[in-house]
């Protein structure tokens, strides 16, 4: 668990980076959507939607959170831990996607 400082709030989080032989996804704490008032449906539907956190597919998600968290905070995300899932992320590809998300195009 990590402290982020903003404008004098102290905030604990943690930003998980999980991959698999194929794929890479960023753990977000749906708190961190609240925070910054970003709807899930501004991320596409490749990314998934757990119980208390989001994961953020790598290729469009991931570097659209990246940008949006250095605006909000002024600093890069802090990577906690990585978490490698061997040959297939069964537990995060199983999750609902997000449906009604941005398209790709």
């Amino acid at each position: 668990m990590i402290l982020i400082e903003i404008d004098g709030d102290e905030y604990p989080t943690e930003f998980v980076l999980h991959y698999d032989a194929k794929h890479s996804w960023l753990e977000v704490p749906l708190l961190w959507l609240y925070i910054m008032a970003i709807d899930v449906k501004e991320f596409t539907k490749f990314s998934h939607l757990g119980e208390h956190s989001v994961f953020l597919e790598e290729d469009v998600d991931f570097g659209y959170f990246m940008v949006r968290f250095k605006d909000f905070s002024g600093q890069e995300i802090p990577l906690s831990s990585e978490v490698n899932h061997g040959q297939t992320a069964d537990s995060i590809r199983e999750l609902p996607q997000i449906e009604g998300g941005r398209s790709i195009h």
